[in-house]
């Protein structure tokens, strides 16, 4: 068995950084020392005396990187991504069909005709590129060569006979077009292997400004996607454990924002019912015991949400409703800490650790603590902003349909408020607000403390 050297396995491992070293090596040459010198290209053609003809130079790369893309992006649809982009050797796939019977590598040869293009549009130093990638391909070649070999002895020295490793020949073009191959595009391929597609367009646009930096700035993003991607797909998975996710590292809603009367109108609860309900804000689920039911059961991905249900339920229970109604936030309060020390003894020891350790969202009333109504905070101050006190008094205040939807046309829907449904809200909501049932439950649920005093 063929055994290879640890800095082969480093180099193949990491070939992606390498690339990008001899890229960003080139170019950096290039600007420091021969910032005034003119590109290859232009070198070339007035050598052979048809400078006038150098602009043809960016069509004829263009091209060219439509026939290196199709390789690319056919090559790598006859493998998967995970095959062509994983930072081992996946010797388990060997294909020999379509470009594979071109030459062995034909990504590394698609790759190594599109850096001889780039090169042409720098400097001097621009030719180490392809130099430098031959020799670092025909490095990596090697290695996988070695990992084939030792995996499929036979069949894979007939095809190392049969096939070049990297330059066509006459005998492997002949070859190639006479098994007449299946141009074969997947998805996975294209979304892999497209790098430099969006290079052909700037080239195009370079023919009529003959500006490199032009090509570069088009196209630049497509391989940074790539190189992103390459790096996610090919890095080794490890099995660390999945860090819990910061959705629920906290009060999400310290109210429910639903009409609690629909939903019970809705469910008809009767007294031997099983009320099943998300924990939220806890408000809806309390009021379903206005009715009476057998059981309710809370349920909540968020753990935080049971810890504030657990300290409305302990403040109900054990408050009067007026010291209720201040230590949960609708009326002002200057004891709060004091009544949640009353409480904190009957709540259940994880619900006393958060709230020991959230001291500031008692402080501040527990129906103000979510990040929801954090959000809701920071929209009414930029509501304020564009729409006068007086005319939102008046708005809220006015139960006349016509004379609400006149006031809103008159006085609410301005310039200001225009844009600001647009940035953050669709103007098709504000319909609702003409709507007597849809403000009759926004007045409800702005008057939580009105709405215990009915019940």
């Amino acid at each position: 068995m063929k055994t290879v050297s640890r800095l082969l396995r480093y180099e193949f491992e990491a070939r992606i950084f390498v690339s990008f070293f001899i890229v960003a090596l080139a170019c950096i040459i290039s600007v420091v020392f021969f910032s005034r010198s003119s590109p290859l290209y232009a070198a070339i053609f007035g050598v052979v005396g048809l400078e006038k003809y150098s602009s043809l130079m960016f069509l004829f790369a263009s091209a060219l990187l439509i026939l290196t893309s199709v390789l690319r992006i056919w090559s790598g649809s006859l493998l998967s991504s995970k095959t062509v982009m994983s930072f081992k050797v996946q010797s388990d796939s060997l294909v020999i069909s379509g470009p594979y019977l071109l030459v062995r590598n034909p990504i590394y040869f698609a790759d190594l005709l599109s850096l001889i293009a780039f090169s042409l549009f720098l400097p001097l130093p621009g030719i180490l590129i392809p130099i430098l990638f031959w020799i670092h391909y025909m490095r990596l070649i090697k290695y996988e060569e070695i990992a084939f070999s030792n995996i499929h002895p036979a069949s894979y020295e007939h095809y190392l006979e049969d096939v070049p490793r990297l330059i066509p020949t006459h005998y492997s073009f002949t070859g190639f077009l006479k098994s007449k191959p299946q141009i074969i595009l997947s998805k996975d391929g294209i979304r892999h292997n497209a790098l430099y597609c969006l290079f052909v367009p700037g080239f195009i646009v370079g023919f009529f400004t003959e500006s490199f930096l032009i090509v570069i700035l088009t196209g630049i993003a497509g391989v940074v996607d790539w190189a992103i991607v390459h790096t996610k797909i090919g890095l080794p998975k490890t099995s660390k454990k999945q860090k819990p996710s910061k959705v629920f590292n906290g009060v999400l809603y310290s109210q429910c924002w639903e009409d609690p009367q629909i939903d019970r109108e809705a469910f008809n609860i009767q007294k031997d019912d099983v009320v099943f309900s998300i924990t939220s804000g806890g408000c809806n689920l309390l009021s379903f015991l206005i009715d009476d039911p057998k059981t309710v059961i809370a349920l909540d991905l968020n753990p935080h949400q049971n810890y504030l249900l657990e300290l409305k339920m302990a403040a109900f229970r054990f408050l009067s409703y007026d010291s209720m109604l201040r230590f949960i936030g609708v009326r002002e309060c200057s004891n709060r800490i004091m009544n949640y020390g009353f409480l904190r003894s009957v709540l259940p020891k994880l619900a006393q650790n958060y709230w020991d350790n959230n001291l500031q969202m008692i402080e501040q009333g527990i129906i103000h603590c979510g990040r929801y109504e954090d959000y809701m905070k920071l929209l009414r101050q930029g509501l304020r902003m564009i729409i006068s006190e007086r005319t939102i008094r008046l708005f809220f205040e006015t139960d006349d349909v016509k004379k609400r939807k006149l006031l809103f046309e008159s006085e609410w829907d301005n310039r200001r408020w225009k844009f600001f449904t647009k940035v953050l809200l669709s103007r098709k909501t504000m319909s609702l607000l003409f709507d007597k049932a849809f403000f009759k439950y926004l007045k409800t649920d702005f008057s939580f403390g009105e709405h215990f005093t009915e019940k």
